[in-house]
């Protein structure tokens, strides 16, 4: 597995060598993502939520924090949900 971002040189050359390698975002640049989204009242707890997703303790736990942080931030901050699902593969 290797962080980079997406589209990027790194990203390329990593698939092109080795194109079965998983690919992750940086969970602080995703995260900056999702606050330039979000409105200034909100933060801590869109932090506090992402943080359950990114400090799970499995897969499972991962995907019911992801549920449940698109179903609070839906309505209110669309934004944000869809800088979440952003590209993933």
């Amino acid at each position: 597995m290797t962080a980079a971002p997406l589209p990027s040189p790194l990203h390329r050359a990593v698939s092109l060598v080795w194109p079965r390698t998983a690919i992750q975002r940086c969970c602080v640049h995703k995260l900056r993502n999702l606050e330039r989204k979000a409105p200034k009242h909100a933060l801590a707890e869109i932090r506090d939520d992402f943080h359950r997703i990114v400090y799970a303790t499995n897969v499972g736990a991962a995907r019911t924090a992801s549920t449940a942080f698109e179903r609070t931030w839906a309505k209110r901050c669309p934004g944000v949900v869809t800088s979440l699902r952003g590209r993933r593969r």
